[in-house]
């Protein structure tokens, strides 16, 4: 099965980290997990990559828009954005440091929503990444007066998407449930992320699964980010060496099996002597 290393691939990346908040207490770790996020992605190979913090509305638009041009054409294209974020009637919006949101109406002319992100990057050839540490709990939330209909929904966290095409959405949590800061450095998702984003020969599905199992174990089971959505197409690697990544294959009860291709060694004469020039499969079981 033929597959483009991440060295051969054009990869764009665009980072974003918004903390100061002028209507809502300071976001303390962002900073520190946008910058190392943007860190492990510059080492796993992406060819541009910007990085912004404490972007207003129009600071907002005017990155997307820039990255939108950059992204036309690529392989992959990934968003990391760290901040606030809420959801409205089952939609997903992006919150910038300017927003006020005294009413849910504010949401549509102070906010940036999550299917104009994805749009801004449908020009990406192979694959358009998402990845949104944005499920905290939301204090413009509870302050914001509802105006219009009574029944509209404003969830905690963020809402599962059904993404089409060539698209994959990573949440820090599940739908309905929020993130965690944590106590350290960096928030429990954006550790786990760093720690695997920058590995050789990993795909990207199997990035998300340990991660995954990683917040969970450092949340004591609280926390849970939301399962990698892919259509159609299998995702890449983020960063090639230890080997192809073939695929992962899912068998029995669940479980996943990372399968990678890497070259026989030369090795001994006699009996058992492996031929060099072939390639050997491994199978790591998740």
């Amino acid at each position: 099965m033929a597959q483009h290393t991440s060295a051969q691939q054009k990869r764009v990346a665009l980072v974003v980290g918004n903390a100061a908040y002028a209507h809502a207490p300071e976001l303390q770790n962002v900073p520190a997990d946008a910058r190392g996020v943007a860190g492990k992605l510059r080492e796993a190979g992406f060819n541009e990559l910007s990085l912004h913090e404490n972007l207003s509305f129009e600071a907002m638009r005017r990155a997307l828009q820039q990255f939108s041009r950059t992204a036309e054409g690529t392989d992959m294209a990934v968003l990391y954005y760290a901040g606030h974020g809420i959801e409205i009637d089952g939609e997903n919006y992006l919150i910038p440091v300017d927003a006020n949101l005294e009413h849910d109406r504010d949401v549509a002319f102070e906010t940036v929503s999550l299917a104009q992100v994805l749009r801004s990057i449908d020009g990406t050839g192979t694959l358009r990444l998402a990845i949104l540490d944005a499920c905290r709990d939301n204090p413009f939330r509870t302050a914001m007066q509802r105006t219009g209909s009574r029944t509209r929904s404003i969830g905690r966290g963020l809402a599962d998407i059904e993404p089409s095409g060539n698209v994959v959405v990573a949440f820090s949590a599940k739908g309905g449930t929020v993130a965690f800061d944590g106590s350290g450095p960096h928030s429990p998702f954006a550790h786990a992320l760093m720690e695997y984003l920058a590995k050789p020969g990993l795909e990207i599905g199997f990035v998300f699964r340990q991660v995954r199992d990683a917040v969970l174990k450092a949340t004591g089971q609280k926390q849970e980010p939301f399962s990698l959505r892919l259509a159609r197409r299998r995702a890449g690697l983020f960063r090639a060496g230890g080997g192809d990544a073939v695929g992962i294959e899912q068998g029995d009860r669940g479980h996943y099996f990372h399968i990678l291709r890497e070259r026989r060694p030369r090795s001994r004469r006699g009996p058992g002597a492996l031929a060099p020039g072939r390639w050997l499969y491994r199978v790591v079981g998740h």
